[in-house]
């Protein structure tokens, strides 16, 4: 049991920020019962705050009964996961992630450029103002990917699209797109799940060249 009321940014039970460690692996780790309360603070999770770079992997953890509270980038496991990060085989259970402004997650607040999240789940209640969702708060960006290998939790899996007030609008397979154009793009046929109604604005373009079925639904199957 560990209750953190840090100041200042980037906080973590484990580590506040873990910035290119030399493909370091943090594996085995069980946080119960914690409270991490800081709702000024951006970038917060119950294992790290913010993973960077090479910092590697961060597998096989677990949180359970905790707390954790901050204003932006909040997630069950690390706030922030930058630069090909790889989350795997974690857990948070019977614990609240609450952000005081927005994008917040059960595993992750926020993920940028090429992460890796596979056979993560999150049952936790997850609160926030923006970008909310029950692995990831927020993509980075209009143009980004991100894939979710067997992952587990509710609808929507991954809350919106960091910097808009939209959310994340397509998804083939395991693979959540920021938008329909990027995952048109991504294919050359099959069947792309549309996650959100999509508004062409005028002077925008939709390009549908590619032999691709989209389908929606309001009730988005996992």
């Amino acid at each position: 049991s560990v209750t953190t009321a840090a100041s200042g940014h980037n906080v973590g039970v484990l580590a506040g920020f873990a910035y290119n460690c030399k493909n370091a692996v943090i594996e085995n780790i069980t946080v119960k019962g914690a409270t991490v309360d800081v709702p000024n603070a951006e970038g917060v999770g119950a294992i790290v705050g913010y993973s960077y770079g090479s910092m590697g992997t961060i597998e096989n953890c677990k949180v359970e009964g905790s707390s954790i509270t901050g204003k932006s980038f909040v997630g069950g496991i690390t706030g922030y996961s930058y630069n090909n990060a790889v989350i795997s085989n974690c857990s948070v259970e019977d614990s609240n992630i609450t952000a005081t402004k927005g994008c917040v997650g059960g595993i992750a607040g926020l993920v940028l450029n090429g992460n890796q999240i596979s056979n993560c789940k999150s049952s936790a209640v997850i609160d926030g103002q923006a970008n909310v969702g029950s692995i990831v708060g927020a993509l980075s960006g209009t143009t980004a990917v991100q894939t979710l290998t067997n992952c587990e939790g509710a609808e929507p899996r991954v809350g919106g699209v960091y910097g808009t007030n939209k959310p994340v609008e397509a998804r083939i397979g395991d693979t959540y797109y920021a938008t329909l154009q990027a995952a048109i793009n991504a294919t050359q046929e099959g069947e792309i799940v549309l996650l959100a109604p999509i508004v062409v604005a005028a002077g925008e373009t939709l390009t549908l060249d590619k032999a691709v079925t989209v389908v929606y639904t309001s009730a988005v199957p996992g």
